[in-house]
């Protein structure tokens, strides 16, 4: 074993043999190694191989999978940058009416075991906030998507997390997670879509409770199947919709507009402000069309 990879494991010297193991804690074999030593340095050894195993082992393995479903994709942002072949990272003006923000690629980070997106007030191509967002290219149709976020609470952020059409064109649909920074125990569940007609058509059900905190870790949980979409914080269903439910892949997209009229007055006073999100996972139930590219 490398001594550096013996870091942290308590009262362990990384000898090259199990004699130098029980030398470095001045025991040797022979009749003055008592049984209570070479308990205690099994215990030892078994500590410390553990650790390691651990470290050593694929995130993927530490996942506790809900019974009945299989991970078909996940990003726990255990990096230090955006994975480039995962994400795409917006670098573009505002464009929904009333946002003033730019989406800067510089405002998309991975830190701490987290993705970050950071909304600040600063002067950038000719806007006078700066915030950022990302786009998921492992397009899937059906299953379970989940992240873990905390929001960020302040009047005049529109934090999303949702699921839309992954060509971008049509048919458009998005499943969604809305939060408002003015309203900071309420979230807002959205399916969007274009009909026939080519008019925007929208069912939105409103969720509060006194006791919710988005700016506290939460799990968030789209489960989506044909004919049918639910809405989960933290395990509780919050809401169902069995029409107009998309029958086209899907993709995972995470953005913070600034300034919409109706997420509030924005309060230049609080930036910068942090939408943080420490894992996306896609899961897929047997039978499933097919996996997350």
């Amino acid at each position: 074993m490398n001594p550096e990879s013996a870091k942290g494991c308590p009262h362990f010297v990384a000898p090259n043999s199990f004699e130098g193991l029980f030398a470095a804690h001045r025991f040797q074999f022979g009749h003055r190694a008592t049984i209570d030593h070479i308990i205690v340095i099994a215990l030892l050894m078994f500590a410390c191989f553990s650790e390691l195993a651990v470290a050593g082992t694929d995130a993927q393995a530490t996942i506790a999978v809900p019974v009945g479903l299989r991970l078909a994709f996940d990003d726990e942002f255990s990096g230090t940058s955006v994975d480039a072949s995962v994400w795409h990272v917006n670098n573009h003006p505002a464009s929904w009416p009333g946002e003033k923000q730019f989406y800067s690629r510089d405002d998309v980070t991975v830190q701490q075991g987290f993705l970050r997106i950071t909304s600040e007030r600063r002067d950038y191509m000719s806007h006078y906030y700066v915030s950022g967002g990302v786009k998921c290219l492992k397009p899937f149709l059906y299953g379970r998507y989940e992240i873990r976020a905390r929001m960020p609470e302040t009047d005049g952020l529109w934090a999303i997390d949702q699921l839309v059409t992954a060509s971008g064109g049509s048919p458009f649909n998005s499943l969604s997670f809305q939060y408002f920074g003015a309203s900071p125990r309420h979230v807002q569940i959205g399916d969007i879509w274009f009909g026939d007609d080519g008019k925007q058509h929208q069912s939105v059900k409103n969720w509060s409770d006194p006791n919710f905190d988005a700016a506290a870790w939460h799990v968030y949980e789209i489960d989506w199947e044909a004919g049918s979409v639910n809405w989960y914080v933290d395990g509780a269903l919050l809401a169902t919709q069995t029409q107009n439910v998309p029958d086209f892949p899907l993709t995972p997209q995470l953005c913070v507009p600034i300034g919409p009229s109706f997420a509030g007055n924005v309060d230049m006073g609080v930036f910068p402000q942090h939408y943080d999100i420490s894992y996306v996972r896609i899961y897929r139930r047997a039978g499933q069309p097919q996996d997350a590219k």
